[in-house]
């Protein structure tokens, strides 16, 4: 279409940079904006366009009153039901399995409801020899497919991350339209197509279950806080200098830097903090004099901590933290590559777990529902005993994981420093060339876990080149 400015938007690219995706209604180019989770747009001829909500928001209502039983067996009820209606199909289906909690519980669903016999071929990715190698705290899920297929006599169909291709960064940038710098993007592209290879056109994948019923690490992170949150702030900026002075040469060190990254700021901001991948100090060095100043004083974060404020009151710490996975992670990122990843081989992803009935069930747990001691999705586990496998009910969250932090010093890392030498960053009027390669070496030397925001610069430089500057 012409006239449209596809000069970069600010705010969207640093939060390709931070987030890994672009929040609310941005997009990476100034004059194109999306749709937020729940509006609708009504463009009649002649007239300007409406955009209006149709859905409720977010946390309404207040916690349900069921036991701890009765709300296991309901939550039993609605994940059979989802599960029924979502494999209505008059072509081949099947699923996503990688050996966690959420894709293991589908496929059990489905061969209960399918019947004995039935045929439900499911997809993983298998690592590497050189993925157990190294220091990325990666764990494979492989071994856990394998036995969840097993036990429930469903075929399995492996892809080796090799055969992911995950090094083409234009080919990701150019079917997903935006610079999203995350791997996983790749697996589910490559799963797809093996799927489509074989027949299957219809996957189940698991995606909104830590999002609903509380499984990601950061909710057990804010789990914490109660042993700390509370501090006076000059302590909690104590707590926050003393893990960021330590070299992050373990995982584990790498987490508490995150976790007390923002120990002393306000409680709106910290929430929305652990979302990050990237902290807006450590981002700007790689911006562009001309492009830094157009950010201006704006943040990533800025979006997140408003929707926050329009919560109702007494809504817990834990189900504000919720509604940012839901309305931000889950719809802006996870979701939406998904699609478009499917969709370009021509293979449609459902995801039962986002059943309207479940999604509004889930939003009313109570927090000790969710989470209780150290163990996340304690409901939604409860639920499943007996149906899914004890080992796989017992694993703590994963997924398609890929060992990215060696993987990208072996490849893309040779790439950055190429196109910063030959001043390719600093020609798109969004990088600093230097910034970047500075950012790449404290990266390398185990100072900061910055792995996925470099990809971003890869992914935003591959965006601008195929897309804003064509």
């Amino acid at each position: 279409m012409p006239g449209i400015d596809w000069s970069p938007d600010p705010v969207a690219i640093a939060s390709y940079l931070t987030l890994l995706y672009a929040p609310c209604d941005l997009t990476p180019a100034r004059g194109i904006r999306k749709l937020q989770p729940g509006e609708i747009m009504e463009w009649c001829e002649d007239a300007l366009p409406v955009v209006r909500r149709f859905a409720a928001r977010p946390n309404e209502q207040g916690p349900h009153d069921l036991s701890t039983a009765d709300a296991v067996e309901a939550c039993r009820s609605y994940l059979q039901q989802a599960v029924r209606r979502q494999l209505v199909s008059d072509v081949p289906i099947g699923g996503f399995l990688s050996g966690g909690v959420d894709s293991t519980a589908l496929a059990a669903l489905s061969v209960q409801a399918l019947g004995e016999g039935s045929r439900y071929p499911c997809f993983t990715v298998q690592a590497s020899a050189s993925a157990h190698s190294g220091n990325d705290g990666f764990v494979d899920d492989f071994p856990y497919a394998q036995l969840a297929a097993k036990r429930l006599g469903i075929p399995l169909h492996a892809i080796t991350q090799e055969s992911a291709a995950i090094q083409d960064v234009d080919r990701l940038v150019w079917m997903l339209d935006e610079p999203t710098p995350d791997p996983a993007a790749f697996m589910t592209y490559a799963i797809s197509r093996s799927a489509r290879e074989r027949g299957v056109k219809v996957l189940l994948s698991g995606a909104g279950g830590d999002d609903l019923f509380s499984g990601y690490r950061r909710h057990q992170a804010l789990q914490s806080e109660r042993y700390w949150g509370w501090w006076p702030k000059p302590l909690r900026a104590g707590l926050r200098q003393l893990t960021a002075d330590n070299l992050q040469t373990h995982p584990l060190g790498r987490r508490l830097s995150k976790l007390f990254g923002h120990a002393d700021a306000d409680p709106a901001e910290r929430l929305a903090s652990y979302f990050l991948w990237l902290g807006h100090e450590a981002m700007l060095p790689m911006l562009g004099a001309d492009f830094r100043a157009a950010l201006g004083h704006r943040r990533s974060t800025d979006l997140l901590t408003g929707s926050l404020a329009q919560l109702p009151e007494g809504v817990t710490h834990l189900s504000r933290m919720l509604h940012l996975d839901r309305s931000f992670f889950l719809a802006s990122h996870n979701l939406n590559y998904k699609d478009k990843m499917g969709m370009a081989c021509g293979v449609e992803i459902r995801v039962p777990l986002l059943d309207a009935d479940l999604a509004s069930f889930a939003e009313r747990l109570t927090d000790k529902q969710r989470i209780q001691g150290s163990e996340t999705k304690y409901l939604f586990r409860r639920a499943l005993r007996g149906v899914v496998p004890d080992e796989v009910l017992a694993r703590s969250k994963s997924g398609f994981g890929l060992p990215l932090r060696s993987f990208f010093h072996e490849v893309y890392g040779p790439q950055l420093r190429r196109l910063a030498a030959e001043g390719r960053l600093d020609g798109t009027g969004v990088f600093d060339g230097a910034g970047v390669v500075a950012l790449l070496d404290a990266d390398r030397r185990g100072e900061i876990d910055a792995t996925y925001p470099l990809l971003g610069v890869l992914c935003v430089e591959s965006w601008l080149r195929q897309f804003a500057q064509r």
